[in-house]
């Protein structure tokens, strides 16, 4: 152990602890591989046709935060009943932040368990977040924890996660790789490419070409090829007739314990 950091939140104390790690393995030659698009309709697709839903979070627990700090504005500034107030709102925003961290884990773990090859866009989210009417969810989204929490996972037992350019990712034609020249809207859920006529969900469509533009993908595949079983099969293992759950059925398993 090199170094122990106590911290009080609220009424609880927090112990962090930085540890001094062995040396990472080397990578694996990945046989499953995966591009992934995060979003806020979906927050994550997967290039093998998967969806995973946002959890709303903050959201959800608006309509209350909302009362109990109205509460808060109408106290005396400094008095008992302020402080007590004050603790309880604390506690709300607590909750939600411990539960967005447990579900990211969670995530994480079930993404490093399938795939040896994981490919993220690289965006820019300091950037993103100026835009005030998506800021809120895409913060509740918390694509950056996930981001990190894969990526330090991966490098522990030598399975790969990758960054890539989003440049066009969700204009280009995953099939024929031609630009389009209809930019999408963020209302427009489906892509449909007028030089080959491809017609598929725009965020499979993005995280497809997510995969296609990895280095580690490009000088993987003539290789060894993509392990598993293509496009919408989320539902059914690749053994003929063996029901599997769902990913979000898998993450609420997870999540559940």
């Amino acid at each position: 152990m090199k170094t122990c950091t106590i911290k009080k939140e609220g009424k609880k104390w927090f112990a962090f602890i930085t540890i001094e790690l062995p040396d990472y393995p080397e990578p694996i030659i990945p046989l499953t591989m995966v591009g992934i698009d995060l979003g806020l309709n979906n927050l994550i697709a997967t290039s093998d046709g998967k969806f995973i839903e946002p959890p709303k979070l903050l959201r959800n627990a608006e309509k209350r935060l909302a009362v109990e700090q109205r509460k808060l504005s109408n106290m005396e500034y400094g008095s008992q009943n302020y402080l007590k107030q004050k603790r309880k709102v604390n506690r709300i925003h607590r909750k939600v932040k411990g539960t967005r961290n447990h579900i990211s884990h969670c995530l994480s773990k079930l993404l490093v368990a399938k795939y040896d090859l994981i490919v993220f866009e690289d965006l820019k989210i300091k950037n993103l977040v100026k835009n005030s009417k998506l800021s809120k969810s895409i913060h509740d989204a918390s694509w950056g924890r996930l981001v990190q929490h894969v990526m330090y996972k991966t490098a522990e037992i030598g399975k790969i996660m990758e960054k890539v350019d989003p440049k066009n990712t969700s204009q280009t034609c995953s099939a024929c790789g031609k630009k389009s020249k209809t930019k999408l809207k963020l209302k427009d859920r489906i892509f449909h490419c007028e030089h080959c006529g491809l017609k598929i969900d725009r965020d499979i469509n993005a995280s497809i070409n997510i995969l296609l533009k990895s280095i580690t993908y490009k000088n993987t595949v003539g290789l060894t090829g993509i392990n598993g079983c293509g496009v919408g099969t989320s539902t059914t293992s690749c053994k003929a007739g063996m029901q599997v759950p769902t990913m979000n059925q898998q993450l609420l398993n997870l999540i559940k314990g």
